[in-house]
């Protein structure tokens, strides 16, 4: 099967009418810079060292609004292209957690489990 670009694909999505018929809207945006964030100053020194050494050094503007809405308790969905940085919203929080309680042990279910075992060792502090 040929590897389509984004814009073949969705031409030909935007054509099939059972797709389309689950559509309620279809907008373009233009690309714009991302926006970004510092880090929380409640992100725990170690953790910030390790983020730092993988080269990330601030958060994505979604990310820290979604981080902060995690910690406060709040449900968060988020909804953006691979690989924006959706796993270290809800894993800074609980990263943070461990850290700090070592005797609570957190629960993460996903469906992508080869991508989550792979996510969990790249943050082992």
């Amino acid at each position: 099967m040929a590897k389509l670009t984004m814009k073949e694909w969705l031409s030909r999505m935007e054509m099939n009418r059972h797709f389309m018929e689950n559509v309620r809207s279809l907008r373009r945006l233009p690309a714009s810079e991302g926006r970004f964030s510092n880090f929380p100053d409640w992100i725990h020194p170690k953790l910030r060292l390790v983020l730092e050494k993988r080269g990330i050094r601030q958060l994505f503007s979604h990310q820290a609004e979604a981080i902060q809405l995690v910690r406060n308790g709040r449900p968060v969905v988020l909804v953006t292209p691979t690989p924006s940085g959706k796993t270290l919203c809800y894993n800074l929080p609980v990263l943070k957690q461990i850290l700090e309680a070592p005797e609570h042990v957190p629960f993460i279910f996903s469906p992508q489990k080869p991508s989550l075992r792979t996510r969990c060792m790249k943050y082992t502090v």
